[in-house]
């Protein structure tokens, strides 16, 4: 996905997990299999869930708008697979910068 003025936008997945991203730009999550993402920036005192949006055969993605976050926050996430419907145990992190 391109930004206004030719950038690409920030996008994480399995084969490229940034662990940066600045707030200004958002960040896009790619999978190649159906899925629910939980996330959170609290440490799992609360947490939102969203399904990712199918792209073509093999990209479902999400986008996530972080102009509102301080520098600093720390964004965790997790998945549940939809072929299985159990969640994946890993959590994946990215610190949300200025």
């Amino acid at each position: 996905m391109t930004e206004p003025g030719g950038r690409r936008r920030p996008a994480w997945r399995f084969g490229n997990q940034i662990r940066r991203v600045r707030r200004q730009r958002g960040l896009r999550i790619l999978v190649e299999s159906p899925a629910l993402c939980r996330y959170t920036l609290n440490e799992w005192q609360t947490y939102f869930e969203r399904r990712l949006r199918r792209r073509s055969r093999s990209v479902y993605d999400m986008y996530l708008y972080l102009g509102h976050l301080q520098g600093g926050s720390i964004l965790k996430f997790k998945f549940k697979w939809s072929d299985d419907g159990e969640w994946d145990e890993r959590v994946f992190e990215i610190e949300i910068e200025d």
